[in-house]
C-alpha cells in the first residue's frame, strides 16, 4: 500500500511539475499563416460603426528586486470603435495571434480593466508569450465572436514593433 501511495505522490509532483513549465503555445502552421493574413481586415463595420485594434508588445527587461529567468512577451490589444460610443456587448474577443512570420503565438487574452480605459474600447492582455527578439515587426490578429450571429471576424492591425522596456 505504501508503494502505491509513493508511486501516486511522485507521478503528482511530475503532473504539476511538468504544467508549471508550461511554454506559450507557438506554432509553424503555413495553412492558419494564410487565412489569418488574407482573411483578415483592417477595419470591422459593425452597427454601422467602424472598428480598429490598437496593440501593443513588449518584453520587459525593468530590474526588479529578484531576477526572473524569463522575460515573455506581454501583448495589450485593443478594440476601438471609431465612432467613439459604447462597443457592443455582441464582440467578444475570443483569440490572439501574434505573427513573426513564420511563427505565430497563439493566446486566450483576458481582461485588462482600468478605469482609464474609455467606454469605446474594450482593451485585453496576454502574458507570457513566446522570447522572440525586440525592435522586430509583428503582425496582431483579432478573432472577434459576434454572439447575435454567431460568426467570428479577424482584424489584423500590421507591422507592430516589440518594445524593450528596460
Amino acid at each position: 500500500m505504501k508503494n502505491i501511495l509513493g508511486k501516486s505522490l511522485i507521478i503528482t509532483f511530475f503532473v504539476v511539475l511538468l504544467s508549471s513549465c508550461e511554454k506559450p503555445s507557438v506554432t509553424d502552421d503555413a495553412e492558419l499563416l494564410n487565412r489569418l493574413m488574407t482573411n483578415s481586415v483592417d477595419i470591422l463595420v459593425y452597427n454601422s460603426s467602424k472598428h480598429v485594434i490598437e496593440a501593443e508588445a513588449y518584453r520587459n527587461f525593468f530590474p526588479g528586486s529578484s531576477i526572473p529567468t524569463k522575460r515573455p512577451l506581454v501583448a495589450y490589444v485593443s478594440l476601438v470603435n471609431l465612432d467613439t460610443i459604447n462597443i457592443s456587448t455582441d464582440l467578444e474577443i475570443t483569440k490572439l495571434y501574434i505573427i513573426n512570420d513564420p511563427l505565430i503565438w497563439i493566446s486566450s487574452p483576458t481582461s485588462a480593466s482600468s478605469q482609464s480605459i474609455p467606454w469605446y474600447k474594450l482593451r485585453l492582455i496576454s502574458n507570457d508569450g513566446p522570447e522572440w527578439d525586440t525592435n522586430i515587426l509583428v503582425n496582431v490578429v483579432l478573432e472577434i465572436w459576434n454572439s447575435v450571429n454567431r460568426k467570428s471576424y479577424l482584424m489584423i492591425v500590421r507591422d507592430i514593433t516589440i518594445e524593450r522596456i528596460e
